[in-house]
């Protein structure tokens, strides 16, 4: 295994800009990754693995309750690369809108590691994530049944992943994507051309539909299966509890 991040190239691109309605009345005047789980906000713990993986350079993509997001970066995190980047759609856009526009701000020829901003996962995950080949990229799934809600992934007969959308049947899906993908720069820079392209057309998207335009591309990304690592992604109360009781026990 190779030494985690040992290249200045490897930046993390975190999505917080959502309102979190599914988790109401917690988020009505709070960001979803503020909510805590087992003592600690959901973003405290992403930015404390990225901060033990020496990955220091950071894009952070607010926009609901933006300033309450900044002021807890700066006031537990002063020492990281942290880069602010406005979505002042947020109220109207998904995940691929908030995407490329941090993809404007980080730019080509970097390898990327892209957190959705309600993942609560070890930090084991992150470091065998990041300790795959310098110019491989994947997406981080359970191997399990999984349900309509979730972004369910298909494989193509090499391996590597075909589709990656929450419309796949059941039967097709070979698991869940549990929101913690890794491009390789070249997948990094035409993820970003596509992401660019759709932003205005399908701003209301999730950010894997600019991953399968760049998988039609010929471009290749592999599932890297973490069900034996304890992670969650923070949807609804029930999640919540979940979390809460996952983390409480795995900290012990």
């Amino acid at each position: 295994m190779q030494a985690v991040n040992d290249s200045q190239r490897t930046v993390a691109v975190i999505l917080v800009a959502g309102r979190g309605m599914r988790l109401r009345p917690l988020t009505d005047s709070l960001p979803k990754c503020l909510v805590t789980v087992a003592g600690f906000p959901i973003l405290h713990r992403q930015l404390e693995a990225l901060q033990t993986c020496r990955v220091s350079e950071i894009f952070l993509v607010v926009g609901y309750c933006a300033d309450a997001v900044r002021s807890y970066v700066r006031k537990f995190f002063p020492t990281l690369n942290i880069n602010f980047v406005e979505n002042p759609r947020f109220f109207n856009t998904n995940t691929l809108y908030s995407l490329a526009l941090a993809a404007d701000r980080v730019g080509e020829g970097r390898r990327v590691i892209l957190l959705n901003g309600d993942v609560v996962f070890d930090h084991d995950i992150l470091k065998s994530v990041l300790a795959v080949s310098e110019e491989k990229s994947v997406v981080a799934l359970q191997m399990r049944p999984c349900g309509e809600e979730e972004i369910k992934v298909t494989l193509s007969a090499n391996g590597s992943i075909a589709k990656l959308n929450k419309s796949i049947s059941l039967s097709e899906s070979i698991g869940e994507g549990v929101g913690i993908n890794l491009f390789a720069p070249y997948f990094w820079g035409r993820l970003s051309h596509h992401l660019r392209q759709l932003q205005d057309r399908h701003p209301t998207q999730y950010f894997e539909y600019a991953i399968e335009k760049t998988i039609e591309d010929g471009e290749k990304i592999f599932p890297l299966d973490v069900k034996n690592s304890s992670i969650i992604e923070v949807d609804f109360p029930k999640d919540l509890e979940k979390a809460e009781k996952l983390f409480i026990r795995s900290s012990k």
